[in-house]
């Protein structure tokens, strides 16, 4: 009972700072409440994303630009399995995207995690090393990966971004990735700039 007053209060919170930002013309900081990591708290009370169990991702359509994103996640995801082995949890930096309404990327994101039992946590690096999840002194995240994307154009039918998964200072990839769509699906076509450290 606890734990769902928790999670129904965090989306209340999310849904509040969404509603805040979209008046202002801002886009809302859905990090604001990553809770510290030593907190004791079931993956459903961490899970402070605006989606938790309100949208659907079977639901959402495959021309949605989500997907062009969530094709580059689950790429990223899938090259250099070892940066993956043992995590718990997936950071995800949406603070450079130009994705207006971020909830569908969250929910496919989300779907994601919870096939695999891994807790999504949005926030930037700055958040997670402050919330405890990211050891900032010796740039680890030990069970952890943390991807982000940093846009480089957005139109209707094209995105381009420069993503990476990250777990240490010796441990990511990352490249620019270019998706497009085509008959109402996404596919990527196009990936440069392939760095790894």
């Amino acid at each position: 009972m606890i734990k769902k007053s928790i999670s129904i209060l965090a989306i209340v919170v999310t849904m509040i700072l969404l509603a805040t930002a979209c008046g202002s013309g801002e886009k809302a900081d859905l990090s604001a409440n990553i809770p510290p990591k030593n907190q004791n708290t079931s993956t459903q009370a961490i899970n402070l994303t605006p989606t938790n169990g309100s949208i659907d991702a079977g639901s959402i359509s495959k021309d949605d630009q989500a997907y062009a994103y969530y094709l580059v996640f689950c790429k990223l995801m899938e090259d250099d399995p070892g940066l993956s082995a043992g995590i718990k949890y997936i950071g995800l930096d949406l603070s450079k995207t130009k994705l207006d309404g971020p909830e569908n990327l969250i929910a496919l994101v989300q779907d994601y995690c919870d096939k695999r039992e891994y807790t999504l946590l949005i926030g930037n690096y700055e958040q997670l090393v402050g919330a405890g999840y990211i050891n900032g002194d010796e740039l680890y995240w030990e069970d952890g990966n943390l991807v982000s994307f940093a846009d480089v154009g957005l139109s209707p039918d094209r995105l381009k971004t420069a993503a990476s998964k990250w777990a240490s200072g010796t441990g990511a990839i990352g490249s620019t990735y270019t998706v497009k769509k085509n008959d109402s699906k996404w596919s990527i076509i196009d990936e440069t700039n392939f760095w790894i450290s």
